[in-house]
């Protein structure tokens, strides 16, 4: 988790598998508004996992930093 919420993956599986389905973000450039919210970070990690080359744009300037730096550690 980069922020102050988790995301819960078991929460969400079915939405990942919808999303699987639907498109493949693989080296595509993904530009993420509101990024560092809750739902944000969630999807922005998610895609970055799966990826995707992440734009995240959002006001809250840590979370975004964490959001980067955990990307490149990957």
């Amino acid at each position: 988790s980069t922020g102050r919420y988790s995301c819960r993956r078991s929460e969400t599986t079915k939405i990942i598998r919808c999303m699987n389905e639907l498109f493949s973000v693989k080296d595509k450039v993904v530009v993420m508004t509101g990024g560092t919210g809750v739902l944000g970070q969630c999807i922005s990690q998610y895609l970055a996992e799966q990826g995707a080359k992440m734009v995240v744009i959002g006001r809250k300037k840590d979370v975004g930093d964490a959001i980067g730096n955990a990307a490149k550690g990957r």
